[in-house]
C-alpha cells in the first residue's frame, strides 16, 4: 500500500484482496451506471453533495470494521488520511476539468481558442511538475514531497477561496491559483502511489 509503514496491513490472503478489488469495480460500475441518470433528473449539485455525504459516511463507518471481510485495511488512520487527502485532491482536478468551460468561457468570456491555449497551459502544471518529481526523489522521500504538496494544495485552495468569496480575482487570479493547485497535485498524484521500498 502507498506510504504506509511496514507491518502496519492486517494480514490477508490473495483471494481476499482479489474479492475486494472486484467488490470495487463492481461498485464503480454500478455508480456510473446510477450517476448519469441522477445528473440528468437532478442537476450536477445535489448528486455531488449526496455523493460526498455517502463518501463520508462510509468512510466514518470504516473506523469501526474490524476484519479483512469488511475491508478493515481502512482502520489504518493513516490511510484514511491519504485516501482523504487523495480523494479531495483528486475531486479538485474533476471539479477543474468538469467546470473550466464554464468558468473560462461563460464567466470570464473567453473564446473556445483562448480557452484552448488556458486549458494545454494549465495541464502543464500537472503533467510536468508530476515529471519533475522523480528529480525530487532522488534527494526527498515520497512520503516528505507529499506532505508538503498537500499542505501547498491545502493553502492554495484556502486562498483562491477566500479570494473567490470576496470577488477579488480576475482571469489572471483564476488561472494563477488553479495552476498552483495543478501543481500541488502534480506533486500529490506520484507520490500518494509510490510504494516504499
Amino acid at each position: 500500500m502507498p506510504l504506509w509503514p511496514p507491518n502496519s496491513l492486517p494480514p490477508s490472503s490473495v483471494a481476499t484482496v482479489a474479492l475486494s478489488l472486484s467488490s470495487y469495480f463492481i461498485g464503480i460500475s454500478a455508480g456510473q451506471l446510477l450517476y448519469g441518470p441522477l445528473l440528468d433528473r437532478h442537476g450536477r449539485k445535489n448528486p455531488l453533495y449526496a455523493g460526498l455525504v455517502l463518501y463520508i459516511l462510509s468512510s466514518a463507518s470504516c473506523l469501526v470494521v474490524k476484519d479483512i471481510n469488511f475491508v478493515s485495511v481502512l482502520q489504518n488512520r493513516q490511510f484514511l488520511v491519504y485516501a482523504l487527502t487523495g480523494s479531495l485532491a483528486f475531486a479538485g482536478l474533476l471539479t477543474y476539468v468538469s467546470g473550466s468551460p464554464m468558468l473560462f468561457m461563460d464567466i470570464y468570456h473567453v473564446d473556445k481558442k483562448v480557452y484552448g491555449w488556458i486549458f494545454a497551459f494549465l495541464s502543464v502544471a500537472f503533467i510536468g511538475l508530476s515529471q519533475f518529481n522523480t528529480l525530487l526523489l532522488k534527494r526527498y522521500t515520497s512520503q516528505q514531497i507529499a506532505r508538503v504538496a498537500i499542505t501547498g494544495q491545502v493553502l492554495v485552495m484556502a486562498a483562491f477561496l477566500a479570494g473567490s468569496v470576496t470577488g477579488r480575482l480576475g482571469l489572471p487570479q483564476t488561472i494563477f491559483f488553479i495552476f498552483l493547485f495543478l501543481a500541488c497535485l502534480g506533486f500529490v498524484n506520484p507520490n500518494m502511489e509510490q510504494q516504499r521500498p
